[in-house]
């Protein structure tokens, strides 16, 4: 197989394991979003105080997280 074919395939392998997570993931936090959760005061107090949660990925664990070349 020449490399170019070798770089498609490897494309298409992130392209299908990306869909395929953010398939995982929608329906994961639909049904989290659907889910009642139960907060204690204290962790109330902490979301009401920090409302922005900033959160970061890991670049080296594919297929679930990775940068590629767009970012």
């Amino acid at each position: 197989m020449s490399n170019g074919l070798i770089g498609v395939f490897r494309i298409s392998k992130r392209v299908c394991y990306t869909k395929l997570m953010c398939v995982v993931l929608a329906c994961f936090f639909s049904a989290i979003a659907r889910a009642e959760i139960q907060l204690t005061a204290e962790e109330q107090a902490y979301l009401t105080q920090h409302p922005i949660i900033k959160i970061a990925n890991d670049p080296d664990w594919e297929p679930f997280e990775f940068v590629d070349e767009d970012g």
